[in-house]
């Protein structure tokens, strides 16, 4: 009895999986360790993680280390005001150092994408930012508005702006805005880059196309730029989220959360449970309530990439 034609269709899918699995099962075989070392690494520090969450594991009470205690160090944070602000930070320093340099890069890639003469240097120089370690970056924020020794209240005084140095880091909006300033500025070359290869990918016939028939640059943006660099931009603004939500070297560099914690976000308010205040369990609960926060924005998030790439 012959197949009717979507059997032979599915037939053919079949048969055309089958021979790219033989065809890459070497290639499998290779990385299969890496892929297995990665995944043991990061599901044990998740789970050890979660473990140590549910026990009391404080420095200074060595009978009790390893006591079970289920959720009391959950509980613990809920009447914690400090911790409640470290999450509203963390919100808050996240959507500003991606939506902040996102938005700059945007003209650099644009730029760097035209024709100009020493395109290669401007290339390479739009990275340097990134190639200086986050650490270095974060301390050399730190000098430049340093009250007494920074180069920013030096320039401001002299140019008339100000009569008095300014305390950026005693009064709290002031140091915020100095780490999400210091995190934007690393922050550029990636989405810069990013974006420029977007931009590489589309089609130069579809602008000449467009300019032909009377469309402005900003029209040809709009209707050809946007939608062919859209899922390049989605996954970049996704990675760019996960790192900014965990981010712990440029906070603790340029503030180390003050004034009186009022900088902090999670992964330095964990930090000073665990290792400054010495109670792990509840240090470990504040950073497993972080990736759960993180993983479900990043479904919600994922969701909306898909059915963009989509086009629904």
């Amino acid at each position: 009895m012959p197949l009717s034609g979507s059997k032979r269709k599915c037939r053919r899918e079949k048969n055309k999986m089958t021979s790219s699995v033989k065809r890459y099962s070497q290639a499998y075989l290779f990385i299969a360790p890496a892929i297995i070392i990665l995944a043991i690494l990061y599901f044990y520090n998740f789970f050890f993680g979660l473990y140590l969450s549910l026990v009391e594991w404080v420095y200074y009470k060595p009978n009790t280390m390893g006591t079970f205690v289920g959720l009391k160090n959950y509980m613990l944070l809920i009447d914690d005001e400090q911790y409640i602000t470290a999450i509203l930070n963390s919100i808050i320093w996240s959507f500003s150092t991606v939506l902040l340099p996102f938005i700059i890069s945007i003209p650099f890639a644009l730029l760097l994408n035209e024709e100009l003469r020493g395109q290669r240097m401007f290339r390479a120089l739009a990275l340097l930012p990134w190639a200086v370690p986050v650490v270095v970056g974060g301390l050399i924020f730190r000098q430049l508005f340093h009250p007494q020794f920074g180069l920013i209240n030096e320039v401001l005084v002299r140019l008339g702006l100000i009569k008095q140095p300014i305390m950026w880091f005693q009064e709290t909006m002031l140091a915020f805005f100095v780490i999400i300033l210091a995190q934007t500025w690393h922050n550029i070359p990636f989405y810069t880059i990013t974006l420029l290869a977007g931009l590489q990918a589309v089609p130069i016939t579809l602008h000449e196309a467009a300019k032909i028939d009377g469309a402005s640059a900003i029209q040809r943006f709009i209707h050809i730029t946007v939608p062919t660099i859209k899922p390049v931009a989605l996954v970049a603004l996704l990675q760019s989220v996960i790192w900014s939500f965990h981010n712990f070297n440029i906070v603790m560099a340029v503030t180390g959360g003050g004034p009186y914690h009022s900088t902090e976000v999670l992964s330095t308010f964990a930090y000073f449970y665990a290792f400054s205040a010495g109670n792990v369990g509840k240090g470990a609960a504040i950073s497993t309530t972080s990736v759960l926060l993180l993983a479900i924005f990043g479904v919600i998030w994922i969701r909306y990439m898909l059915k963009a790439v989509r086009g629904e």
